[in-house]
């Protein structure tokens, strides 16, 4: 006779009832996007915009900051299109945590529009030169003042990474086992002693070539005259040496 079996998961209610009243609570499906907007907001974009970017003659309706920054989160959560700023008009809750409406796609199409100057395109067509067809038009003032927003962002986020910590180097005790056998030769550190020390810091790198590891922020050159470890010797040549040449130090 076989034993009675375990009762199977499956044949029991799940475990939670729904309700059929309505939520008062507004629900928003984007609340990742808050992330996206505040560094926007904190970088001083807007501000950055208001000032290069005038193209409102009005007060009324939606300011230069607030579409662009529409357009920032259209492009966060994989908008390919001005239609699909429709779908972020549905989501209220969207609309309460940026703390305006975001344009609808017609009202976005007649702000790209302004960065567009048939003037402009009739002067280049007429510098063409005899028998030339293709042309490239100067840049609206529009255009060119959202190019500066662009600059002016980069400039601020490269100052940043340059006041932060310098580089720091670490010179290891070469182990035993990694003495060449040619007294002139340099040093190497064992594999341990590189792993140990790469490990004091996930992005920093180790030579290959000498026992050091460079520790150094994301998004700096190589460190001088030392190669990261990984990287072919070759290719690493002319960012190390910082002259584009093959001449490497302590090789």
């Amino acid at each position: 006779m076989n034993p009675p079996r375990k009762p199977s998961p499956t044949e029991s209610p799940l475990l939670f009832e729904i309700d059929d009243e309505p939520l008062l609570e507004t629900l928003t499906a984007w609340g990742g996007v808050t992330l996206v907007v505040q560094a926007f907001r904190s970088l001083g974009v807007s501000a950055r915009v208001r000032q290069h970017v005038q193209i409102k003659q009005r007060e009324r309706g939606y300011d230069e900051a607030m579409i662009v920054e529409s357009f920032v989160v259209l492009n966060a959560v994989g908008g390919e299109r001005v239609d699909d700023f429709q779908h972020l008009r549905d989501d209220a809750g969207l609309k309460e945590m940026l703390g305006h409406e975001v344009p609808s796609p017609e009202a976005a199409r007649q702000f790209l529009k302004q960065f567009h100057s048939e003037e402009k395109i009739e002067q280049a067509k007429q510098q063409r030169k005899p028998k030339q067809i293709a042309f490239i038009p100067e840049e609206a003032d529009a255009l060119a003042g959202l190019g500066e927003v662009n600059r002016e962002l980069v400039r601020e986020l490269a100052a940043a990474v340059r006041s932060s910590a310098s580089p720091r180097r670490i010179r290891m005790r070469p182990s035993s086992r990694a003495t060449s056998s040619r007294r002139s030769a340099p040093m190497k550190a064992s594999a341990a002693e590189r792993h140990a020390a790469v490990a004091l810091r996930g992005d920093s790198h180790s030579s290959a070539a000498g026992g050091t590891v460079c520790r150094r922020q994301s998004g700096e050159a190589f460190c001088r005259g030392e190669q990261p470890a990984g990287v072919d010797a070759g290719a690493a040549d002319p960012v190390a040496s910082g002259e584009g040449g093959n001449d490497r130090s302590g090789a």
